[in-house]
């Protein structure tokens, strides 16, 4: 085992988290390192076993499989920037001569301001 880690410093690959117990060597690899070993394996006559595979490209892997959730995920980002481009709320604050509703009623009239509205139409004053 010693000389397999070994053997993989000095070819340049990167081993860290190394846990050792019980005669078996647990540690983290990246994925291009890990396709170059085979023949350092061969050479030591060690073992090489994947226990848990994590990072962005197991992660595209997943996403590639599950064409539905991606698919998902891209719509609901469009439906929150579609929604997300209209006014849904007018509230008015410190009134106390005109009603809300009457006001509401002049913005809708007078102004074209409804809810509903795209905010690049809508110009303040």
């Amino acid at each position: 085992m010693e000389r397999f880690f070994n053997l993989c410093h000095h070819s340049g690959m990167e081993c860290w988290n190394m846990n050792y117990q019980e005669g078996v060597c647990h540690c983290c690899i990246y994925l291009e390192d890990f396709r170059r070993i085979r023949p350092f394996v061969r050479k030591t006559r060690v073992r090489v076993q994947i226990e848990k595979r994590c990072g962005l490209a197991f992660f595209m892997d997943f996403l590639n499989k599950r064409k539905a959730l991606w698919m998902g995920m891209v719509g609901c980002i469009i439906c929150l920037c579609f929604l997300s481009a209209h006014i849904w709320k007018i509230e008015f604050y410190g009134n106390s001569y005109y009603t809300d509703e009457g006001l509401k009623k002049y913005l809708a009239e007078a102004e074209g301001i409804d809810i509903g509205i795209w905010k690049l139409v809508l110009v303040c004053k």
